[in-house]
């Protein structure tokens, strides 16, 4: 399995840089996504907030048409972030604490910024920027911002 990794870095042992096989950063991924849309933020803050909800208590508290909030609550279920409970005709979510402790959890080991030290930028880009043409091209951006 291939893995996904930083460059190599000068200072530090190769091992210092926790790897994300494909398959973690597919599920990693599908997090992000989840997490990127302002309402499924906040269907997971109201989760945390009052706990288990049922679909139509969404529809006041987002503003939002029941078809929408269905979508949104699809998307975190994709993602395991949130788990359904059904009784009858009625559907309550609540959040997945254990899946998302581990999308945190992976986040942190991931990006430990403690393991990934800052580089100084690379010596062709510090030519570039130091030679006549760079400069060149410095000063028209300046320009172009007055």
């Amino acid at each position: 399995m291939r893995l996904l990794t930083s460059p190599p870095v000068d200072s530090g042992p190769a091992d210092a840089q926790p790897a994300l096989d494909e398959i973690s950063a597919g599920s990693f991924a599908d997090g992000f996504k989840a997490l990127g849309d302002v309402h499924r933020l906040r269907i997971l803050y109201l989760l945390l907030a009052r706990g288990e909800m049922c679909v139509c208590e969404f529809v006041p508290a987002l503003d939002l048409r029941q078809s929408n909030i269905s979508f949104h609550l699809k998307t975190l279920r994709q993602a395991r972030l949130i788990k359904p409970r059904r009784v009858g005709k009625w559907a309550y979510y609540s959040l997945n604490r254990l899946a998302f402790e581990q999308f945190l959890g992976v986040f942190g080991r991931v990006f430990d910024l403690e393991k990934w030290p800052e580089k100084p930028r690379c010596a062709a880009c510090d030519d570039i920027l130091h030679s006549t043409t760079g400069k060149k091209v410095i000063t028209e951006l300046r320009k172009g911002k007055q």
